[in-house]
């Protein structure tokens, strides 16, 4: 800006006409082009699967033309094999302990209700 208001340079001729012409909007202005956009999930849904397809067609490129060293393949399937391992392990304990869990309680029921058969004699 130069000493006596004026602009150096652009359309405006000094500074306060500057800020009323960019703080005032025209008539056929708007300041953000989604300011009265509506949103459509249809539309949205549409587009992330578009991108979504267009990203996997380049995964899918890419893992078919890729040659992986022998050594990768097999510490993928050994580490594969171990993972499903442990999970058949967890399974198995999670049975174990739900068939104690079940067994433990038809003992407590048939206890308690012994003890009620008990107690009604008396």
């Amino acid at each position: 800006m130069e000493s006596n208001g004026k602009l150096l340079s652009g359309p405006f001729p000094d500074q306060g006409k500057c800020l009323t012409e960019i703080t005032q909007p025209r008539s056929n202005f708007r300041a953000s082009p989604w300011r009265h956009a509506t949103h459509n999930p249809e539309v949205a849904a549409n587009k992330a699967r578009d991108a979504n397809r267009k990203t996997n067609g380049q995964f899918e490129a890419l893992t078919l033309d890729t040659a992986f060293p022998e050594s990768v393949r097999a510490l993928g399937e050994n580490t594969y094999d171990r993972s499903k391992d442990a999970l058949e392990a967890a399974v198995d304990a999670m049975e174990k302990s739900c068939a104690d869990a079940a067994a433990k309680k038809a003992a407590m029921d048939y206890l308690a209700h012994a003890q009620a058969a008990m107690d009604a004699q008396d």
